[in-house]
Protein backbone atom coordinates (compact mmCIF):
# COMPACT_ATOMS: atom_id res chain seq x y z
CA UNK A 1 0.00 0.00 0.00
CA UNK A 2 2.55 2.42 1.25
CA UNK A 3 4.93 1.20 -2.00
CA UNK A 4 1.31 2.85 -4.13
CA UNK A 5 1.44 6.03 -2.53
CA UNK A 6 5.08 6.72 -3.24
CA UNK A 7 4.59 5.45 -6.69
CA UNK A 8 1.39 7.88 -7.12
CA UNK A 9 3.03 10.96 -5.25
CA UNK A 10 6.27 10.16 -8.20
CA UNK A 11 3.99 10.65 -11.03
CA UNK A 12 2.30 13.73 -9.57
CA UNK A 13 5.30 15.28 -8.60
CA UNK A 14 6.71 14.40 -11.97
CA UNK A 15 3.85 15.44 -14.05
CA UNK A 16 3.75 18.70 -11.57
CA UNK A 17 7.40 19.59 -13.27
CA UNK A 18 6.44 18.47 -16.64
CA UNK A 19 3.49 21.17 -16.61
CA UNK A 20 5.70 23.65 -15.47
CA UNK A 21 8.24 23.18 -17.88
CA UNK A 22 6.06 23.79 -20.43
CA UNK A 23 4.52 26.50 -19.12
CA UNK A 24 7.86 28.30 -18.47
CA UNK A 25 10.53 27.19 -20.99
CA UNK A 26 8.63 29.75 -23.55
CA UNK A 27 10.04 32.65 -21.36
CA UNK A 28 13.46 31.23 -20.88
CA UNK A 29 15.20 33.30 -22.73
CA UNK A 30 13.29 35.78 -20.83
CA UNK A 31 14.51 34.43 -17.33
CA UNK A 32 18.51 35.09 -18.16
CA UNK A 33 17.95 39.02 -18.15
CA UNK A 34 15.78 39.40 -15.74
CA UNK A 35 17.99 37.81 -12.99
CA UNK A 36 20.73 39.93 -14.15
CA UNK A 37 18.32 43.09 -13.78
CA UNK A 38 17.71 42.41 -10.66
CA UNK A 39 21.33 41.09 -9.61
CA UNK A 40 22.47 44.65 -11.03
CA UNK A 41 19.74 46.61 -9.01
CA UNK A 42 20.69 44.87 -5.81
CA UNK A 43 24.66 45.68 -6.81
CA UNK A 44 23.53 49.41 -7.64
CA UNK A 45 21.62 49.95 -4.04
CA UNK A 46 24.24 48.42 -2.19
CA UNK A 47 27.25 50.57 -3.61
CA UNK A 48 24.63 53.48 -2.78
CA UNK A 49 24.11 52.39 0.73
CA UNK A 50 28.17 51.79 1.27
CA UNK A 51 28.95 56.06 -0.11
CA UNK A 52 25.82 57.11 2.20
CA UNK A 53 27.33 55.67 5.11
CA UNK A 54 30.80 56.69 4.00
CA UNK A 55 29.70 60.47 3.53
CA UNK A 56 27.94 60.07 6.54
CA UNK A 57 30.85 58.90 8.71
CA UNK A 58 33.61 61.84 6.79
CA UNK A 59 30.67 64.28 7.61
CA UNK A 60 31.00 63.43 11.24
CA UNK A 61 34.41 62.85 11.45
CA UNK A 62 34.87 66.39 10.49
CA UNK A 63 32.88 68.10 13.04
CA UNK A 64 34.46 66.08 15.87
CA UNK A 65 38.21 66.85 14.79
CA UNK A 66 36.27 70.82 14.36
CA UNK A 67 34.67 70.51 18.01
CA UNK A 68 38.22 68.73 18.93
CA UNK A 69 40.50 71.44 17.98
CA UNK A 70 40.61 74.33 20.46
CA UNK A 71 42.00 76.60 17.89
CA UNK A 72 39.41 76.31 15.53
CA UNK A 73 36.49 76.60 18.84
CA UNK A 74 38.24 79.81 19.78
CA UNK A 75 37.94 81.35 16.43
CA UNK A 76 33.91 80.94 16.11
CA UNK A 77 33.99 81.91 20.00
CA UNK A 78 35.32 85.28 19.19
CA UNK A 79 33.69 85.66 15.36
CA UNK A 80 30.35 87.90 16.93
CA UNK A 81 32.65 90.22 19.00
CA UNK A 82 34.78 90.64 15.63
CA UNK A 83 31.47 91.06 12.96
CA UNK A 84 31.10 93.79 15.13
CA UNK A 85 34.75 95.23 14.69
CA UNK A 86 34.96 94.75 10.85
CA UNK A 87 31.48 96.01 10.75
CA UNK A 88 32.35 99.45 12.37
CA UNK A 89 35.32 99.79 9.94
CA UNK A 90 33.37 99.59 7.51
CA UNK A 91 30.80 102.15 8.23
CA UNK A 92 33.97 104.33 9.39
CA UNK A 93 35.01 104.55 5.67
CA UNK A 94 38.12 102.12 5.78
CA UNK A 95 39.19 100.30 2.71
CA UNK A 96 39.10 96.96 1.31
CA UNK A 97 42.66 96.93 1.42
CA UNK A 98 43.17 98.18 5.11
CA UNK A 99 40.13 95.85 6.48
CA UNK A 100 41.70 92.80 5.25
CA UNK A 101 44.78 93.16 6.96
CA UNK A 102 43.34 93.40 10.31
CA UNK A 103 43.25 91.12 12.07
CA UNK A 104 39.40 91.00 13.58
CA UNK A 105 38.71 90.55 9.63
CA UNK A 106 40.79 87.41 9.08
CA UNK A 107 38.91 85.96 12.05
CA UNK A 108 35.67 86.37 10.17
CA UNK A 109 37.02 85.49 7.15
CA UNK A 110 38.93 82.73 8.78
CA UNK A 111 35.33 81.20 9.92
CA UNK A 112 33.56 82.00 6.82
CA UNK A 113 35.84 80.03 4.50
CA UNK A 114 35.30 76.65 7.18
CA UNK A 115 31.28 77.60 6.22
CA UNK A 116 32.67 77.55 2.65
CA UNK A 117 34.41 74.25 2.84
CA UNK A 118 31.49 72.51 4.44
CA UNK A 119 29.07 73.96 1.09
CA UNK A 120 31.58 72.76 -1.05
CA UNK A 121 31.91 69.18 0.35
CA UNK A 122 28.02 68.68 0.44
CA UNK A 123 27.80 69.74 -3.37
CA UNK A 124 30.62 67.45 -4.50
CA UNK A 125 28.61 64.58 -2.21
CA UNK A 126 31.69 64.37 -0.08
CA UNK A 127 29.54 65.40 2.81
CA UNK A 128 26.25 63.86 3.96
CA UNK A 129 23.68 67.14 3.79
CA UNK A 130 21.20 66.04 5.75
CA UNK A 131 24.01 65.32 9.14
CA UNK A 132 25.34 68.90 8.30
CA UNK A 133 21.68 70.72 8.59
CA UNK A 134 21.46 68.99 11.39
CA UNK A 135 24.23 69.98 13.24
CA UNK A 136 25.45 73.13 11.37
CA UNK A 137 22.51 74.76 10.13
CA UNK A 138 22.03 76.94 12.91
CA UNK A 139 25.85 78.19 12.58
CA UNK A 140 25.99 78.66 9.35
CA UNK A 141 22.97 80.48 8.99
CA UNK A 142 23.31 82.82 11.76
CA UNK A 143 27.17 83.79 10.66
CA UNK A 144 25.51 84.44 7.48
CA UNK A 145 23.40 86.88 8.71
CA UNK A 146 25.44 88.49 10.95
CA UNK A 147 27.98 89.17 8.73
CA UNK A 148 26.62 89.93 5.51
CA UNK A 149 27.83 93.40 5.57
CA UNK A 150 31.42 91.98 5.24
CA UNK A 151 30.63 89.23 2.97
CA UNK A 152 28.73 91.96 0.23
CA UNK A 153 31.65 94.49 1.02
CA UNK A 154 34.73 91.75 0.48
CA UNK A 155 32.87 90.81 -2.64
CA UNK A 156 33.24 94.52 -4.14
CA UNK A 157 36.59 93.08 -5.85
CA UNK A 158 35.96 92.21 -9.16
CA UNK A 159 38.47 89.12 -8.38
CA UNK A 160 36.47 87.93 -5.34
CA UNK A 161 32.46 87.73 -7.30
CA UNK A 162 33.05 84.26 -6.48
CA UNK A 163 33.87 84.01 -3.07
CA UNK A 164 31.52 82.41 -0.90
CA UNK A 165 29.01 81.02 -3.90
CA UNK A 166 29.15 77.61 -2.22
CA UNK A 167 27.84 78.94 1.36
CA UNK A 168 26.00 81.42 0.16
CA UNK A 169 23.49 78.90 -2.17
CA UNK A 170 23.51 76.63 0.98
CA UNK A 171 22.67 78.67 3.39
CA UNK A 172 19.73 80.16 0.75
CA UNK A 173 18.48 76.56 1.42
CA UNK A 174 19.12 75.87 4.75
CA UNK A 175 17.20 79.69 5.67
CA UNK A 176 14.37 78.11 3.90
CA UNK A 177 14.16 75.46 5.93
CA UNK A 178 14.62 76.50 9.39
CA UNK A 179 11.95 78.92 8.89
CA UNK A 180 9.64 76.41 7.66
CA UNK A 181 10.18 74.56 10.71
CA UNK A 182 9.82 77.42 13.06
CA UNK A 183 6.90 78.27 11.66
CA UNK A 184 4.96 74.76 11.81
CA UNK A 185 6.36 74.93 15.47
CA UNK A 186 4.54 78.46 16.48
CA UNK A 187 1.26 76.82 14.65
CA UNK A 188 1.41 73.59 17.03
CA UNK A 189 -0.87 74.25 19.73
CA UNK A 190 0.39 74.08 23.21
CA UNK A 191 -1.07 71.60 25.30
CA UNK A 192 -3.65 72.36 27.93
CA UNK A 193 -1.77 73.21 31.24
CA UNK A 194 -3.55 71.49 34.12
CA UNK A 195 -3.74 73.02 37.34
CA UNK A 196 -4.70 71.09 39.86
CA UNK A 197 -6.94 72.51 42.34
CA UNK A 198 -8.01 71.26 46.51
CA UNK A 199 -9.36 67.36 47.09
CA UNK A 200 -12.67 67.64 48.24
CA UNK A 201 -13.19 65.03 50.81
CA UNK A 202 -15.82 62.66 50.25
CA UNK A 203 -18.69 63.08 52.90
CA UNK A 204 -18.75 59.67 55.30
CA UNK A 205 -21.99 57.15 54.81
CA UNK A 206 -24.63 58.93 56.50
CA UNK A 207 -23.10 62.18 57.74
CA UNK A 208 -22.48 65.73 56.49
CA UNK A 209 -19.37 66.44 53.86
CA UNK A 210 -16.64 68.37 55.88
CA UNK A 211 -16.02 71.75 55.09
CA UNK A 212 -12.73 72.22 52.51
CA UNK A 213 -9.93 73.79 54.03
CA UNK A 214 -9.04 76.85 51.15
CA UNK A 215 -6.10 78.83 51.90
CA UNK A 216 -8.12 81.89 51.72
CA UNK A 217 -9.69 80.34 55.26
CA UNK A 218 -5.99 79.15 56.58
CA UNK A 219 -4.65 83.15 56.32
CA UNK A 220 -7.79 84.44 58.50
Amino acid sequence: MSGQVIALWGWAAYDAVHFAAKKILPYAALITPLVAIIASSIAFYSIHVTRTIARRRATIDFFLKTEADSSIVKLFQSFDGHVEAVSKQIDDGKTLKEIVKSDEYKTVHACLNIHELIAVGIDNKVFDEKVAYHYWSSALVGHCKDASKIIDFSRIDPDDLSAYIAMLDLNKRWKKKLDGWALRQRKRKPPAIVVPGPITPMAPPGGAQPPVETPSKILN
